[in-house]
């Protein structure tokens, strides 16, 4: 049964969708971002009085989401601090559309977060939840071909959202940059990159302090590349190769060595160290340099070179079988 639907499901045909959702920025910001693009699709990037000519009826939409999921969509004020998005996608589903946006938008929203987020330390999980300053976005609309909207989807339906107040148009030109450069990355090089960034992102989005940590160390584990090959990698191999890439001093490899009896504690016996905020602050840092180191300087050139600084008597793999990794 489960195979027959899957065939039915390959043979359907993707068809051109526009997805409408909302990134959490204020709108008098939103020039800043210039024109985004992300896998060779451009993101258009919306004012509010274009928004509302473009889709029917998009004054009404707090007053649907409001009779259908009982959640008061007024009390996030959409026009003072959200910027429309619409996203062109190929799918053969609606779920498929709005995975497909969704995918396409967090690395924007995580450049921002990077852009205001990166260098600085984890306030109280008991003042601030989550920490992530550019939160989730609200929700995801289905435009229909007269431009009426469709197939409302919360990914997070109760984040608090909350106005950054050194949000400000230089760091908006530098979230820009940051994610044209990620852009720009070829192959597999990308992919690693974003990966990091987007696990650094899932644990800034994260309201429990353990699970947080668990998200830094798997974005150090994928800045590794753990999962680029069919070996499992050691802690002891990971911290080499972290030290390789942040140009770790002795002490700050004796750190990474902290952090993955930390890491094993929490996973393997859910408890953790009177060290351990200490050692999340630091560790989130870590994660930002390592990611800086793959993203924005120019010493990893691609993937090749990557793979070079990690292990340099090992031969380059060949072109067909990188996906294979190291």
């Amino acid at each position: 049964m489960f195979r027959c639907l899957l065939d039915e499901y390959s043979n359907v045909m993707p068809e051109e969708v526009k997805v409408l959702t909302f990134l959490h920025l204020k709108p008098e910001l939103s020039a800043f971002l210039g024109s985004p693009s992300w896998m060779g699709t451009n993101i258009q990037v919306l004012t509010w009085e274009e928004a509302s000519t473009l889709v029917k009826d998009i004054n009404n939409l707090p007053a649907r989401v409001l009779q259908e999921t009982g959640i008061d969509l007024d009390e996030l004020k959409l026009p003072w601090h959200f910027v429309p998005l619409i996203f062109q996608v190929k799918a053969r589903c609606d779920l498929e559309a709005v995975s497909l946006a969704v995918g396409m938008a967090e690395p924007l929203r995580a450049s921002l977060n990077f852009a205001l987020g990166a260098g600085t330390m984890y306030n109280s999980f008991e003042e601030r939840k989550p920490p992530a300053e550019c939160t989730g976005f609200p929700l995801v609309l289905m435009l229909n071909d007269d431009n009426s909207y469709r197939k409302m989807a919360w990914p997070r339906t109760r984040a608090l959202y909350r106005d950054n107040p050194f949000c400000s148009g230089n760091r908006v030109e530098y979230a820009a940059r940051v994610h044209s450069k990620l852009g720009l990355l070829a192959g597999s090089l990308q992919e690693v990159a974003t990966g990091v960034l987007l696990k650094w992102q899932n644990a800034l989005d994260c309201d429990e302090t353990q699970l947080s940590y668990l998200f830094l160390w798997q974005a150090l584990e994928t800045a590794a590349l753990q999962g680029f090959s069919h070996r499992f990698l050691e802690a002891g191999t990971i911290v080499d190769r972290i030290a390789k890439l942040i140009r770790a001093r002795g002490y700050e490899r004796d750190l990474l060595l902290g952090f993955a009896s930390e890491r094993g504690r929490i996973a393997h016996h859910g408890s953790h160290t009177e060290s351990m905020e200490l050692y999340l602050n630091v560790l989130k840092i870590i994660v930002e340099r390592c990611f800086s180191g793959l993203a924005l300087s120019r010493r990893i050139r691609d993937f090749d070179s990557l793979l070079r600084l990690y292990n340099p008597k090992a031969e380059v793999v060949n072109r067909a079988d990188r996906q294979n990794g190291p």
